[in-house]
């Protein structure tokens, strides 16, 4: 009886943890369609008309798209006849420039996306998204990352390490994680594919007495002690030189002076400046496109 009985017992126990094991899997499946229902959620409906308007072999994705310098580049790279997917946080004030710019009747068109590429999270689901939404593209022909800011003496809000993030980090991370997308090869088959042109956009300006908190950061000599700013594209230049993997591509490093934009008039604000003489985003898109496109070589070729 004793041993009938323990029988019985082991055989409700594994009953008992079998039911515990199939309940465990029905949870995982149920959250894992329910985080497949939720992507799928998040993914942009596209409208026809901009849709079919888009070249999947001409693709740049281009961060900081909703403003400024950002907003600048989307214009000239759709004038261009490049599809722009146009990332910002703000996906209302995107579609506004994306509308502005699509009704001007470019050869290209700007696609507005949604995200935070200073978040970890955010710029995994934007390259979700990306897959989604254009499930045929291989690989962008530029990568433009110009989301950034700057900040000056009448902003105690942004610090040291926010600075760097925006302006060097989330850069970085950005390149690493969208690695899938850029190509270093000029294939034979394929004549028209081309190696991915990263261009990165920084800021020089940090904020005055931040010497001492940025080094503790970045390390002695961060900060220029004569004018007082981060450069983040010294960081990112160190960086891609150090890594083997990025010496097959072009990359352009981008860091303008003062320029004509709502954050630099914001910041700015209480210092003195005749911005008619200041340049303008319209001048720097024309400066960047020369030199990415190779115009700016060329001219300077046929001058010798």
């Amino acid at each position: 009886k004793k041993k009938k009985k323990m029988q019985q017992r082991v055989a409700m126990g594994l009953v008992g943890g079998l039911a515990v094991l199939v309940s465990l899997k029905l949870l995982t499946n149920r959250k894992r369609i329910e985080n497949r229902q939720s992507n799928q959620s998040r993914v942009p409906i596209l409208d026809d008309s901009i849709r079919n308007r888009v070249n999947l072999n001409r693709v740049v994705l281009l961060t900081g798209a909703s403003s400024g310098i950002g907003k600048g580049l989307a214009e000239k790279l759709v004038e261009e006849g490049y599809s722009v997917i146009g990332v910002a946080r703000d996906l209302n004030k995107l579609k506004e420039v994306a509308n502005e710019i699509n009704q001007k009747n470019f050869n290209g068109v700007m696609v507005p996306l949604s995200a935070d590429v200073t978040n970890p999270k955010s710029r995994a689901e934007l390259l979700v998204t990306i897959q989604r939404v254009f499930p045929s593209l291989t690989y962008f022909n530029l990568l433009v990352l110009c989301a950034g800011t700057f900040a000056w003496d009448d902003n105690p809000e942004i610090s040291a390490e926010y600075l760097l993030n925006v302006n060097s980090h989330s850069k970085k991370e950005m390149i690493s994680e969208f690695k899938e997308y850029l190509n270093n090869e000029i294939s034979e088959e394929d004549s028209k594919k081309t190696k991915s042109i990263i261009a990165i956009i920084g800021s020089i300006r940090g904020k005055k007495g931040f010497k001492e908190e940025i080094e503790k950061v970045q390390g002695v000599g961060a900060v220029d002690r004569e004018k007082n700013y981060i450069s983040s594209m010294q960081d990112i230049h160190n960086w891609l030189g150090n890594d083997t993997h990025y010496l097959g591509y072009n990359v352009f490093l981008f860091e303008p002076s003062t320029t004509d934009t709502p954050l630099a008039r914001r910041e700015l604000s209480g210092i003195p400046i005749n911005w008619d003489n200041i340049p303008k985003v319209e001048e720097f898109s024309q400066l960047f496109w020369k030199r990415v496109s190779g115009l700016e070589e060329k001219e300077k070729l046929e001058k010798e």
